[in-house]
């Protein structure tokens, strides 16, 4: 396995965000099988900021463990943004913390298609600022660089997207992210819920391989009557 100094770096940093923020972070793994969390806790003192950690490599353990829906699965697969969605709001249903983080992707060399190469990556996040989840295109380049990129993402993701503020910035607001969606559209089932898809996903400009990205934000009253008109066309 592939542990780069940029990784220890990286971790480090996150543990350091979060601890000054007062959150705390549980992951749900599953194409890179618990590296997410061991590289949080190679630290010592880092129990008050990693909650836990769930390695989920096959379907039965995201449902028993998560409460991934055998539908999600079966619809869209283990490896999407809608089993990623899952995951991250499963683990934080489950857990004490505040931040949940996860990962399902293609790790290779075996496994991929046309549809879902080897090298696409889910990565979420769910936590105060809402739902968050970014397609990786990481290539064929090889298993363990596979996983050690996703989970450089990953704990990227985690400081850019679980906590309320970034030092020196304020978060987007979700005017500000509708504003740069390609495209938007309310969850049918769940029409308090707004989806943007994003071709270049704000706050994310370390990540080359970002192909898009999905955030999730409840909407109330008078903006979410806006937002269903304009969803609609209207």
């Amino acid at each position: 396995m592939i542990v780069t100094s940029e990784l220890g770096e990286t971790a480090r940093y996150v543990l350091s965000a979060f601890r000054e923020a007062g959150q705390t972070i549980v992951s749900a793994e599953s194409c890179t099988g618990g590296l997410i969390a061991a590289l949080l806790t190679d630290s010592a003192g880092a129990s008050d900021v990693f909650e836990r950690g769930f390695v989920t490599y096959s379907n039965e353990a995201k449902i028993d463990c998560l409460g991934v829906h055998a539908e999600t699965l079966a619809e869209h697969g283990a490896v999407s943004a809608e089993t990623a969605m899952a995951m991250a709001e499963g683990a934080l249903a489950r857990s004490k913390a505040t931040v949940a983080v996860s990962v399902t992707g293609i790790a290779g060399p075996g496994g991929g298609s046309a549809e879902k190469p080897v090298g696409l990556v889910f990565v979420g996040i769910a936590g105060p600022m809402g739902l968050f989840v970014e397609e990786l295109q990481l290539g064929a380049v090889g298993r363990e660089q596979i996983r050690a990129q996703t989970a450089q993402a990953a704990l990227e993701m985690l400081v850019a997207f679980g906590l309320d503020e970034e030092e020196g910035e304020s978060p987007k607001s979700r005017n500000s992210i509708e504003a740069e969606a390609e495209h938007f559209w309310m969850v049918p089932s769940a029409p308090s819920i707004a989806l943007f898809l994003l071709e270049k996903p704000c706050s994310s400009s370390w990540a080359a391989s970002v192909h898009a990205a999905v955030i999730k934000f409840p909407v109330y009253g008078e903006e979410k009557a806006r937002m269903m008109k304009k969803s609609a066309g209207v």
